[in-house]
């Protein structure tokens, strides 16, 4: 209830997996950055997007509510 669809957020990336990055939001919530929906090149690899322990900012671009997910597109990488 505490987020909505194209709310910016801002978070900590604390893993690499193949098919993106998890995301510590600072609200307390975990987001998951695919990496196909986060990168203008085909088939680039996530270590190449996103370092553990960076700062990043975005928006939620998808919610799903049964299992309680949030997809993110993370648009600045802040430090």
């Amino acid at each position: 209830d505490s987020v909505n669809i194209g709310d910016m957020v801002e978070g900590v990336v604390v893993k690499i997996l193949p098919i993106g990055a998890v995301i510590h939001l600072d609200n307390g919530l975990k987001a998951m950055a695919i990496t196909k929906d986060n990168s203008d090149r085909a088939n680039v690899a996530t270590h190449h997007i996103y370092k553990l322990n960076a700062r990043v900012k975005g928006y939620i671009s998808h919610i799903n509510l049964e299992k309680r997910k949030l997809n993110c597109i993370f648009v600045e990488i802040l430090k």
